[in-house]
């Protein structure tokens, strides 16, 4: 921890150097640091609370500054927690993407994205191969609708049963209400087939955010409602051995000031409540952190 504090600091007093390189650089290089607080790190009935650390680095690449053809992202990032467990590791997270303007309003985008040892949206730790096509219409009024389908590959090592083929199709619908807010709508029809029936489901995501910027940065507040029906598992403790159903409820909010051109301050905070007709599965979990990013 000592040492992440002394390079923290380091990348503080020297990221002015660099100020002037950053907006016409085609390659831009990213130096991350944060500090983890979890209440419920295992999203378990009976809760494990742990701190911890990430540092990373990675490197972004565009052909043009304005409206892109081409992107490339990579980052590997070590992870330690107060727990000596799974969540102990270096994960690496690679993406591709290849977009596409035929008119002034329609845009396609076309993503590949490799994660190897990352945390999924379920906090399941694993490797994840992911392909999506994405459709974007821009009418007036500061409007845009998109569409997006994904297929997903999830291999969890050695427990094979979880591995899985998902797929879901994505809408959303953002409107910027003034200059500086921003608002979007969309919903998740989502479907995970195993190599195991038990773990396959289907799952629905209900979702809005609110953006906001100024000279207090950006703030953003996302809330998630995401009903959860498994096709094949049953719930043994229950009379007549109902499948088993889920509810998660999610909120993060996310407030990034930028002292600096090349330097972002992020804190969050995320709660996650999951209620289930199994007694052994509802839990409550809080996320705290705090990230250092310095981009040259």
């Amino acid at each position: 921890m000592t040492r992440i504090i002394v390079l923290t600091v380091g990348m503080l007093l020297t990221s002015h150097t660099l100020w002037g390189q950053l907006p016409s650089a085609p390659f831009r290089y990213q130096f991350r640091t944060s500090m983890v607080a979890e209440s419920n790190i295992e999203h378990e009935d009976v809760p494990v609370a742990a701190v911890g650390g990430v540092v990373g680095m990675g490197f972004f690449f565009q052909d043009q500054a304005v409206r892109p053809w081409i992107e490339l992202r990579y980052e590997a990032a070590g992870h330690r927690y107060s727990i000596r467990n799974r969540w102990n590791r270096v994960s690496h997270d690679a993406q591709l993407a290849l977009s596409a303007r035929p008119t002034r309003r329609l845009a396609f985008r076309t993503e590949g994205n490799v994660t190897l040892k990352g945390s999924s949206e379920d906090r399941d730790l694993g490797d994840q191969y992911t392909l999506s096509e994405e459709l974007e219409w821009r009418p007036p009024s500061g409007t845009r609708l998109r569409l997006r389908g994904t297929t997903r590959l999830r291999r969890f090592g050695g427990d094979g049963s979880r591995d899985a083929v998902n797929r879901y199709l994505d809408v959303e619908v953002r409107q910027q209400l003034i200059r500086s807010v921003r608002w979007s709508v969309g919903g998740r029809v989502e479907r995970n087939d195993s190599e195991s029936d038990r773990h396959d489901y289907d799952r629905w995501t209900l979702r809005s955010e609110m953006e906001f910027r100024g000279p207090f940065g950006e703030v953003s507040v996302e809330g998630k409602y995401r009903p959860k029906h498994y096709r094949s598992r049953v719930v043994d403790e229950l009379p007549d051995n109902p499948f088993r159903r889920d509810q998660q409820r999610q909120l993060q909010v996310e407030w990034t000031l930028y002292p600096w051109r090349a330097l972002g301050i992020t804190m969050t905070y995320e709660f996650e409540n999951r209620r289930s007709n199994d007694p052994d599965k509802p839990y409550v979990a809080h996320q705290f952190g705090l990230s250092f990013i310095r981009s040259w």
